[in-house]
């Protein structure tokens, strides 16, 4: 299957945006040490040597802990949000026979020289299952100086782990900006998050996870 990204600007209403937004600013987050595993953050990377190459990971609220604070505070906003992924998800023509396994959304906080290293959000499954990675910008300015941008890339298609990596192959084609409620969909390919370069102000976005399963579901067997 070929692996491809969207755009969406002004993908919310500017209700719901403002909605989502003011809800998602005081759930609380927090850092997440096994989170992000598989993107061999190097402890260099990860301490603290005051030095300006330094790479944190963002502070995380859990799909758990939001689905919590959504039921706790009677925020139907959040399920409309995962409502809406969920309908444009099935709007792609390669899923009109498909279905969805997971649908996870997350908060994502990224502090000063907080970012994400070069990853693929998809797993070594077979031609049965497919995992996108969703983002929703919050912020409601960024300007380019700030960094904080996703940069995707083409090739190593059929490799799953940083450390099998050939660097070389690698063709940087899209850098995309965390402008305001602007959605983003990458569809298995390789990407990162540069990190943030703002002392002052958080890069914030609504990160969702969708794995879609190709794979007709058996049919029960009758016994007669």
């Amino acid at each position: 299957m070929k692996k491809d990204f969207k755009i969406f600007d002004n993908y919310l209403s500017e209700d719901d945006f403002k909605e989502i937004q003011k809800w998602l600013s005081f759930q609380k987050t927090s850092d997440c040490q096994n989170c992000l595993t598989g993107q061999r953050w190097n402890v260099d990377l990860l301490k603290d040597l005051n030095s300006d190459i330094i790479i944190k990971k963002p502070q995380i609220s859990s799909n758990e802990y939001l689905k919590k604070s959504a039921n706790d505070d009677g925020f139907n906003a959040f399920d409309n949000y995962k409502n809406k992924i969920n309908d444009l998800i099935f709007s792609l023509p390669e899923n009109k026979k498909a279905r969805i396994s997971v649908l996870e959304s997350s908060f994502y906080r990224y502090q000063y020289k907080s970012g994400i290293l070069l990853h693929r959000d998809s797993s070594h499954n077979g031609n049965f299952v497919r995992r996108y990675g969703i983002t929703l910008y919050l912020n409601d300015e960024w300007y380019p100086n700030w960094g904080g941008e996703l940069t995707i890339y083409r090739g190593n298609d059929d490799t799953y782990r940083t450390e099998d990596l050939n660097y070389s192959d690698l063709e940087p084609i899209k850098t995309i900006i965390p402008k305001r409620n602007r959605l983003v969909i990458v569809d298995g390919l390789w990407h990162r998050v540069s990190p943030n370069l703002n002392k002052n102000i958080d890069r914030i976005a609504l990160q969702t996870f969708v794995t879609i399963n190709y794979k007709p579901k058996p049919v029960p067997k009758v016994h007669k």
